[in-house]
């Protein structure tokens, strides 16, 4: 403490703190999102692959604009296609022409529909003016690699990843091991083709557990199934496009449909689009079915705005499950109890997928709250992960101020009182069971409890904190039992 000069008579007040440190809780509810953009423009500053936080979607469509205008082609019914429709009697199926898809505009849309609060951005790429979206494994990984700085987003997600089909698990491994790595994030990912019944060949929950691999599973969580959302409205200006090289002439038996396209000037745009909307039910049909396939979308930017809106009103340790799913119309899936047992346990690769079920009287929830590691016992809840990630960096971000300091009993007992503050507070939060402070943590630092004088000679101060972490009830058991007379 520096001396202070006193030269003129009075009083004159100190203020001195004899406390230890605050450890500030670390954030929890921030996403990072990575993908495939329109533009990426702030004023003049290019955003591609610069990490960018966003807390609105208004916000979002300012820098990075507007969805892909994805194209269609109208083929003979596919096999096992659910959704087909009848054009002048014959089957025909709706289906995205080769690099059509992407996926990053509804995820983000989706997670603030769904309570997120803020988020990063990570553009990988641009496709305004661009005819396709060539989706590269490559560039995404590239801006995975642009967070490995940054130090907000506690969750990851990559929604385009998935349009990548087998090489999406390339990608799904990179990002449990990136938050392994990290140690302050985890990752949601979604189920290639999960928007097919498992009875579907090949079983895509089958193929995900082969294929995800056996590293840092407890750093990640996948759901399935798909979801039919409201997200894409008909009148979504894109519309006009999806149809562009289809020849209605010929598709279209409505006479007024005909006399409008064979007028002069030929229609065309949004003029075209609207007025074949107001003559041919057969286009409002063809239309409504594009617009199916746009709404159908992977759930894990639903998922991460559940997340981000569990962790800001209830706390990371409350499992992000039993959550009801906004702009969500359908399951592509309808899993009843016997088709969540394989998914919650799987007693061969031990890897859990969480499933989103339907109620009634209840809507459509998130019914699962595991990591992909089902066997591990530790860390077998997302809740548990995501909360004992939270206390290590909080606690890490906490006692950076004792680096280069003495090594001394000062230091252990400054630094055990900050811990034993901060887990006494989110114990009384709620985050850790335990009906006292003893039954509930426990800190140790100091000489012959956690460190040798070898330890203090090399410079190392161990600290050792234990945790009585808060598991989900996933199994109500009610016993009802006869009461004879």
């Amino acid at each position: 403490m520096t001396k202070r000069r006193f030269r003129t008579p009075g009083v004159y007040v100190e203020e001195v703190s004899f406390g230890p440190p605050p450890i500030m809780r670390a954030e929890t509810s921030i996403v990072a999102f990575i993908g495939y953009t329109e533009r990426s423009i702030r004023d003049t500053d290019n955003l591609l692959l610069v990490p960018t936080k966003i807390s609105s979607f208004v916000e979002f469509e300012l820098i990075y604009g507007k969805a892909f205008p994805s194209k269609f082609e109208l083929v003979d019914a596919l096999p096992g296609d659910t959704e087909s429709i009848l054009i002048a009697g014959q089957a025909k199926s709706i289906s995205f022409l080769p690099q059509q898809q992407g996926f990053l505009h509804s995820a983000v849309c989706a997670f603030f529909e769904n309570g997120g609060s803020s988020c990063y951005i990570v553009s990988v790429g641009n496709y305004a003016g661009q005819a396709s979206l060539n989706i590269e494994k490559g560039e995404l990984l590239a801006g995975l690699t642009t967070l490995e700085n940054e130090v907000e987003p506690s969750i990851l997600a990559i929604p385009d990843a998935v349009i990548l089909e087998v090489e999406s698990f390339n990608i799904y491994q990179e990002m449990l091991s990136h938050c392994a790595k990290a140690r302050r994030r985890f990752a949601i990912l979604d189920v290639p083709f999960g928007h097919r019944a498992r009875s579907t060949a090949p079983d895509c929950i089958t193929e995900f557990r082969n294929k995800i691999g056996t590293q840092n599973l407890s750093f990640g969580a996948a759901y399935y199934p798909w979801l039919h959302s409201s997200l894409v409205q008909q009148n979504h200006a894109s519309m006009r496009h999806c149809f562009e090289g289809v020849n209605l002439v010929d598709m279209l038996p409505e006479t007024n449909a005909q006399t409008f396209l064979s007028s002069s000037p030929e229609p065309t745009g949004d003029y075209r689009h609207q007025g074949l909307l107001s003559f041919s039910p057969t286009y409002s049909k063809i239309i409504e079915g594009a617009v199916r396939k746009l709404n159908l979308l992977p759930p894990s930017g639903f998922i991460a705005g559940i997340y981000s809106a569990t962790d800001n009103s209830r706390g990371v340790w409350k499992a992000p499950a039993n959550i009801e799913l906004n702009s969500v119309n359908q399951l592509s899936v309808r899993i009843a109890n016997e088709d969540q047992e394989d998914l919650n346990t799987n007693h061969f690769s031990g890897k859990s997928i969480n499933a989103i079920r339907e109620f009634l009287g209840k809507g459509i929830l998130v019914w699962g709250a595991r990591t992909l590691a089902g066997n591990d016992n530790e860390w077998r809840y997302v809740n548990v992960k995501r909360t004992f990630i939270m206390v290590e960096q909080s606690i890490r971000n906490g006692l950076e101020p004792f680096a280069f300091e003495e090594n001394n009993s000062v230091a252990w007992s400054r630094i055990k009182s900050s811990c034993l503050n901060f887990l006494s507070n989110i114990w009384r939060e709620g985050a850790l069971a335990g009906t006292s402070q003893k039954d509930a943590f426990f800190v140790k630092v100091g000489l012959g409890e956690t460190m040798t004088a070898q330890d203090v000679l090399e410079k190392r101060m161990i600290i050792e904190i234990g945790m009585a972490l808060l598991r989900p009830a996933e199994f109500i058991i009610l016993r009802v039992e006869q009461k004879m007379a």
